[in-house]
């Protein structure tokens, strides 16, 4: 088991934060765009779409 110091502590929370904002413009942009760009897509597209990103 690894022991957790302050320093390793406050760098996992700067690392959390820096996430969570990316995070936070990611979702911003992505809901910034009007509703008409909207695309229906089924489960299998989904599903396709994202093994063409696993491979």
């Amino acid at each position: 088991m690894s022991r957790k110091t302050p320093k390793t502590v406050c760098k996992n929370v700067e690392v959390d934060e820096l996430a969570f904002e990316q995070l936070k413009v990611e979702l911003t942009h992505a809901f910034a765009a009007p509703e008409e760009s909207y695309k229906v897509v089924s489960a299998a597209d989904v599903i396709a779409r994202n093994r063409a990103f696993i491979r």
